[in-house]
This record gives C-alpha cells, structure tokens and sequence, in this order.
C-alpha cells in the first residue's frame, strides 16, 4: 500500500508499534476510513494487486450468513428432539486414547451392560468448545476428530447442539462454515464429487471461493458413518486430488479423510464403535466418546419426562382418575427402576432410558395388579409396543398385520444393517409413510429431516426396537414357516419346526461376518427369550447352556457371544448355572470346568470386582 502511495512512511510506523494483529488491522481501517470514507482507493487497489483475497472478502459473508440463518430455521424445527437427551451430556464428551476391542467386537448394549453402564475409565472430559482446538499451547489443533457412541447415545444431538453454538456465534468464531451431513442422506448417491457433494449442503453462489481458499476454516461433520449402505474403505479405495471426479462415494469419503481432497479442512466424524473403528487409526488425531447417563442424570431425566410430559403419546391412552402427582409418580418409577440392576445399567443410554421411563411411567399410572412391572428388556419393549400396535389406527384391535409388516421390514432389513428408511423402501413393505401425528407410526418409527433440503427418511426409535419387532417376526414366522426365513426371496431347503429356524438363526448370528461385531447379538437374545416364555420349552442341544455347557461354546464359536446368554439367563431369573458357578469360584472347586460358557459366567461373576479394583486408589487394601 505504500508503493501505492496508499500510505506514508509515518502512517506504517504506526501501525507497525501496534500490539497484536488484530489491533493492527483495527487502526489501517480508521486510518483509511478517515482518508478515504467510502473506501475506493482501498477496493481498487485489493482488485488489481489482490484479487484473491478481495474475491474472498465481498462474498464472504453474502454466503456465511444466510447459510447461518438456514441452520437456525432447521435447528427451531427440530427443537423438540433436543428435549429428549437428559442432563448435559449434548455438550461434553470425554477424550480417549482409541476404541477398545470390546467396543469392536460386541453388540452395543452388549458393551453397556458388560462396562456396568459406566463410561471410559481414564476418560477425560471435553466441552464442545475444545472439541477440534489445541489441549495445550503448544500442540496443534486435529484434524480429523472421532467421536464414537452406541446407538441412541445423542451423537446426532452433540451436532445439533454444536451447529446451534456455531451458528450463533458462541463458539469457533474463526470457522467460516461448519457443514453438517447425515450420512443416510449419501445412501441414495452412487456417485459424487467434491465440489457437487459440497453444494449439495451450501447451495449458494460463489461457495467455491470460500470453501477451496487455504485461509479459510471449513469444518465438514460425517454424522452416522455406519449408516453407508456401500461399506468403507480405506486400504483399496482409489486415491484421487480431482473435486471434480465424480467417484463412489464410499471412495469419496476415504479420499476426504485420507486428505486427498480438501486437505485443509477440519473433519469430525461420528460414528458406532464398529465402524468408528475401521478409520486407520494413523488418519484419526483425537478420539472421542459419547458418555453415558449418571444415576442422577437418570434421575433428573425421569422428573423432566414426567412433568414436561415428553410421551404424551402413551400417557394420554390412560382414562383412569389422576391420584399421584407427577412428583410421587417420578419417585416411584425411580425407586422401581434403581432396584431392577438390568435396567437401571441400560438406561446410562439415553434412547433406553426414554423407552424404560415412558414404559415404568404409563405403567405405574394403571396401577393394575393384573399388570406387573417389567423386570427384563423384553418385557419392557412388549409393554412398549404393544399399546400401540392396538392403538387408535387398528380400529378392530387386531395387531397381526401390523406385526407382519413391521416385523417384516425389522429383520430382512437388520440382515442388510440398514437402519434408515425411505418412503418408498417403507412401501415396498406395505408399510404406510408414518404420519407426523399417528399413532403406530408417531411411536415406533422416528422422522429425520435432511438439514438444508426437503429429504426426509424414518427409522425406528431405537435399533434395539428394530431388533425386537425382527425377533417376534421370526420367532411367530418360524413355527409356521417351511422354508428359511434368512432367504427373503430365494430357494432353501425346508426348515419345519421351531428348532430347526431356531439352529438356522444360531449357526446366522456365528458366522464371521455378523459374529465380527455381534450384530444379531441382541436379536438371538429376544429370541430365546421368547421361545423360553412363551412356548414353555428351552431349545436343547448346544443351543442351552444350562444343559451342555461345552456344547454351547463351541456351537457359538467364539467366547465373547455367550456373554449374551449368560445376560439372558439373569434377566429370566434363570439363576441356577451362574449360581453353581459362583459356588464352585466360593469354593475353590474350578478345576477342568473352565470349558465353554463356564468362563463367560466366571467373567460374569467377577467384572464388577475387577472394575472395583482398578478404581480404588493404590494405597486401598486388595480383598
């Protein structure tokens, strides 16, 4: 600007004994605003001499801050889902050193009940403020950010209430745009490049001046990564530095994340354990984790359900007379809850938590003796589904054909890990679109909006439902069917017999590809369940641990499954075996037992010791 005889000598003097940068920006632009107020020799010399940067400076905020206000419109209609997460877990998380091979191997409430609902030991906690900032004044700020959860955690709610602290300014000033992409919504692309992926999100005039300019700060968040229906990538995916080449998307992303493409820009990937994972762990700069619910965040969320009625839905169908105020009503489902150890342990998960309290919630206010409690999971789904399936939309009370249909589309599409629905895939199933205000399709499934466009898609209000409704299909489907259930529309050999689709099902859930990561874990656990209460018989054989322990490890093929079984057995009531085995551990008497399914009840046994030792401080007596 001085050999533009925009300045002195005097004048740059000045300016340069000005302290930080920011002040020295401050006073150029009260010097030449008062030189010059409507700033014409300033923009004709950024034109000519700096025509990138004065590009950047006119359309910046023509493109940040409509962007901004689209997300706070979205943000204002979605408001009410931010109601159902309990405490402050949407604005902390806690930082870990790397996911855990318990988190990669087990079914996710299979790793809830195995860590006893707690979170991370040596977890550290980190607000949303510090989640892509340096720890300490001389480290350098992440890259890509992994932030890993169970299903229904509030990892989508975490964005949420990220977006909305961005985008009114309370945090990260310095990120000119922070895009949000729920990765269901890339399912229905083949293929895309960057710069049509990027304005799929920001569809305004001159983005590209923002988001390729080195100097800006963009922020892209991958929520759902489990939720591609083509499987990631990272080791064969094709590199490419083109934002124009369209590709796969599967390859897209591995290119984004391998800094191919967009190397710049700031990533933040949300994801389940599993497939949080499969992210080389050389690409990833800070892991993070959803945290689960304390027993008093539980219980404040118990008191915020009750009184601000978040289910009115169900409580609504009770016409009995009002006798316990919603303070009596929110200590008694709390006082019930924290006695049954099973459900009190899944509800750390605020989606559970949701299902067990509304469940506890409309029960207690029926106040039937007819009626008892739930004291297992499946009994606290029945109770959960059933008013419902026999609601308002199922006029003559039957529940067979909505069963059919829902149970239908919860198995064949758990079998494909899908978990988002489209309108027309939920047509394909007979299932109509669920209205906003229906009540089947209001209960059960849950609405998701696109955030910058018209899409919409439904899915369950939490997979573990899906995997009940697709265990009930199967198990009702199973005593009458002839032919695998597991083949939607191919030819197998004729399955008669409940036993015979039961081994079907078992030898399903232990081969590599749905053992790997426990998949079907939880859907094996609801049907045994209901073949051990509702048909009155156990299945034999290796499947029943109870009768041939041996047996049943090796049909399993790994040890870590039948953690799932020993749950099933406690909730049951089932409490001989682990009891024998407890006795036989009292006693000193394991010697040639630990075969089979007697190790996952000794692990069983002993955790809650073992987590209770490495809690205790070093100078506490070891018992």
């Amino acid at each position: 600007m001085r050999k533009a005889d925009l300045l002195t000598a005097q004048d740059a003097g000045h300016i340069q004994e000005m302290g930080s940068l920011k002040d020295k920006v401050q006073f150029l632009v009260e010097f030449l605003s008062a030189a010059d107020p409507n700033g014409a020799a300033l923009q004709a010399y950024l034109q000519s001499s700096h025509l990138t940067e004065y590009n950047l400076i006119t359309v910046h905020d023509s493109v940040v801050r409509p962007y901004k206000d689209a997300l706070i419109h979205r943000l204002k209609e979605d408001e009410n889902s931010l109601a159902q997460v309990a405490g402050n877990s949407i604005s902390t998380l806690l930082l870990i050193e790397c996911v855990s091979d318990l988190q990669q191997r087990e079914h996710d409430l299979v790793q809830v009940s195995v860590n006893r609902g707690a979170g991370p030991l040596h977890g550290r906690a980190l607000g949303l403020d510090k989640l892509i900032a340096p720890l300490t004044r001389v480290s350098t700020a992440p890259r890509v950010t992994l932030t890993v959860g169970v299903a229904g955690s509030g990892k989508s709610q975490m964005v949420r209430r990220f977006v909305h602290l961005w985008s009114t300014g309370q945090i990260y000033p310095e990120l000119s745009l922070a895009i949000p992409i729920a990765c269901w919504e890339l399912s229905s692309y083949d293929r895309l490049s960057v710069e049509r992926l990027l304005r799929l999100y920001v569809p305004y005039d001159n983005v590209d001046i923002i988001i390729f300019n080195e100097s800006c700060k963009v922020l892209l968040i991958f929520d759902g990564l489990e939720e591609f229906r083509q499987s990631l990538d990272f080791a064969d995916a094709p590199p490419t530095s083109d934002p124009r080449r369209e590709i796969p998307v599967s390859d897209l992303i591995a290119n984004i994340v391998r800094g191919n493409l967009l190397p710049w820009a700031t990533l933040w990937l949300l994801s389940r354990p599993g497939t949080g994972a499969k992210v080389p762990a050389g690409l990833v700069d800070r892991v993070t984790e959803a945290p689960p619910l304390s027993r008093t965040q539980i219980k404040d969320y118990i008191n915020h359900c009750i009184t601000n009625t978040l289910d009115a839905y169900s409580l609504s169908q009770d016409n009995s007379p009002q006798t316990n105020t919603p303070e009596d009503l929110s200590y008694q489902v709390w006082t019930y809850l924290n006695s049954q150890k099973p459900l009190v342990i899944l509800s750390s998960v605020p989606a559970v938590c949701h299902i067990i309290v509304t469940t506890l919630s409309r029960l207690i206010k029926l106040d039937s003796d007819a009626t008892p409690l739930p004291r297992s999971l499946t009994e606290v789904y029945a109770h959960y589904c059933w008013p419902h399936l026999s609601g308002s939309d199922t006029p003559s009370g039957g529940i067979r054909k909505p069963l059919s249909t829902l149970g239908r589309l919860a198995f064949y599409s758990l079998l494909r890990r899908r978990y988002t629905f489209s309108e027309a895939e939920l047509r394909t199933y007979s299932v109509d679109v669920p209205p906003q205000g229906g009540s089947l399709g209001f209960r059960i499934f849950q609405r998701r909006q696109s955030w910058l466009s018209d899409s919409v898609a439904w899915q369950f209000t939490h997979t573990s439902v899906q995997e009940f409704l697709g265990a009930l299909f199967y198990y009702i489907s199973s005593r009458r069917g002839m032919f695998d259930l597991f083949s939607e529309s191919g030819v197998s050999w004729p399955r008669i017999g409940f036993h015979s689709h039961y081994r079907a099902a078992l030898q399903k859930t232990n081969q590599s590809d749905a053992a790997a990561q426990g998949n079907l874990d939880l859907f094996m656990r609801f049907l045994r369940d209901f073949a051990w209460r509702f048909a009155g018989c156990r299945p034999r054989g290796a499947a029943d641990p109870a009768h041939n322990s041996d047996n049943f490890a090796s049909e399993r093929g790994d040890r870590d499954g039948s953690v799932t079984m020993v749950t099933c057995l406690a909730e049951l009531q089932q409490a001989e075996w682990l009891r024998s085995v407890e006795d036989d551990l009292v006693n000193c008497s394991l010697r040639g037992k630990l075969k089979g399914g007697v190790c996952a009840v000794d692990a069983t046994v002993q955790l809650p010791r073992l987590l209770l030792l490495e809690k205790a401080p070093p100078t506490a007596p070891v018992l």
